[in-house]
């Protein structure tokens, strides 16, 4: 019999005989079935044995202790399975059932794709609840959604996809092979609409900056054309390069008929007011168009007409610095109060060419005769109005006692000759007039 040290080389009695480690299985000669068919091997030197745990000392017989040691347990560890991430930033995981983690990183491949320096945009949220991602291409996380804020025919619409007699029409953005997301669009989805407005292929909208403003609206949505009405009244800046501001230099520019050559304009701010002067300017613009039909002749409804209007400023509204709310709370800054609260033809002037109202006119310069600066600024400000001139009675000859329209029309129009030099638009009624972009000029 060989021995190592005093152990001897034959298994203890109660050990398997293969593996000389692990106890046998209750009724079976060894521990386990892989060292009954030979798949584990004894070790080639026996170890020795742990020494036997003794008893405790109350107790009055001897039991085999079950504690035995046995080999290092080996720890299989399965690698983990690789979460896809955003092939763009390589750091989040895409969003359910986009390719992306979000659209900014959607908008940086399409701009290496074109190489085009990018800015950051934000995430584009479902227009209904504002809380969730919305779907590819569409305005909304759900049919849900959908069908809360469309009509089932505007839904309709939006669904289809824009084919022409050579099929669908592909996105305006250079490198996109997609087709548009809907007839007219343009564009694939939400990620070339923002792209678009990058590469100042489209204006965008005043309150997000993010994505294009939709035709005859200053917003990209009706979301963000409520938002505005629900945090107003605030003011928006209008950027270089937007087609309303090119508009506008071109009417100030046009209209400055005296001298020296207009000033240059400098900035411009859209003007917000509150939902309440908003829907009465609309119903009195719905009820004036009903009566005489103007939008079905070819012109404006309700015959609007953009006219300049200058008063007092005692702040510096509108000047670099100023906040979307930046407006002075002074009870005599002309100015402020009327993009607040809009116009109030009791602050009409005694004595005025065509009684008590309104007046804007049309030509820039006569306006800026009527503007006064108090805090110390080297600007200047001007209002342009949206003025519902309706059917407008022309007058040349002052009359100071009118306090309303004359019988059969809605408003007064000044026509040069006479006592009057330039011409003139009066309203009697507060909401045919609301104040629109708040215009910042050079003071010389």
């Amino acid at each position: 019999m060989s021995t190592y040290g005093n152990v001897p080389s034959t298994p203890s009695p109660g050990l398997c005989p293969s593996c000389r480690s692990r106890p046998v299985a209750k009724g079976f000669k060894h521990c386990s079935r892989s060292c009954a068919t030979g798949g584990r091997t004894a070790p080639s030197t026996p170890k020795p044995p742990p020494p036997p745990v003794p008893p405790p000392a109350s107790s009055t017989t001897s039991t085999p202790s079950r504690l035995t040691a046995g080999p290092p347990v080996a720890i299989i560890l399965t690698p983990l399975r690789r979460v896809p991430l955003c092939p763009v930033c390589e750091a989040k995981p895409p969003n359910p059932g986009f390719k992306h983690c979000s659209i900014e990183c959607a908008i940086a491949e399409k701009a290496v794709k074109v190489a085009q320096p990018v800015n950051l945009i934000r995430m584009w949220l479902c227009e209904t609840c504002g809380q969730k991602l919305s779907a590819s291409g569409y305005k909304y996380c759900s049919p849900e959604c959908s069908r809360k804020a469309l009509s089932i025919e505007d839904t309709m619409s939006q669904l289809s996809i824009a084919t022409t007699s050579t099929g669908p029409r592909k996105c305006i953005i250079e490198g996109c092979d997609k087709p548009e997301w809907k007839a007219g669009s343009k564009y694939c989805g939400n990620a070339c609409r923002a792209f678009g407005v990058i590469l100042q292929l489209d204006p965008a909208c005043l309150l997000c900056e993010t994505f294009p403003k939709m035709n005859r609206s200053y917003f990209c949505s009706a979301s963000c054309s409520n938002k505005s009405l629900d945090n107003a009244p605030v003011l928006l800046s209008v950027p270089d390069g937007h087609q309303a501001l090119k508009t506008v230099t071109d009417q100030w520019n046009k209209e400055w008929k005296h001298t020296p050559n207009p000033p240059q304009i400098r900035f411009m701010w859209l003007i917000v007011q509150n939902r309440a002067l908003h829907n009465a300017f609309e119903a009195r613009l719905q009820a004036i168009d009903a009566s005489y039909k103007f939008k079905a002749e070819g012109m404006f409804p309700a015959n609007e007409r953009r006219r300049w209007h200058g008063t007092k400023r005692e702040c510096t509204v509108g000047d670099p610095g100023t906040t979307p709310t930046g407006f002075c709370q002074s009870p005599t800054c002309s100015m402020c109060i009327v993009m607040q609260r809009s116009f109030d033809k009791e602050k009409c002037a005694a004595g005025s060419m065509f009684g008590k109202g309104v007046y804007t006119s049309g030509t820039s310069s006569k306006s800026h005769g009527y503007i006064k600066q108090v805090a110390p600024s080297k600007y200047r400000a001007m209002l342009m109005c949206r003025v519902l001139a309706g059917k407008a009675k022309k007058l040349t000859q002052a009359d100071h006692n009118l306090i309303a329209a004359p019988a059969g029309y809605d408003s007064v129009r000044g026509v040069p000759g006479g006592g009057l030099n330039y011409d003139e638009l009066i309203v009697y009624d507060n909401n045919q007039i609301r104040p629109l972009y708040l215009v910042i000029y050079d003071s010389s």
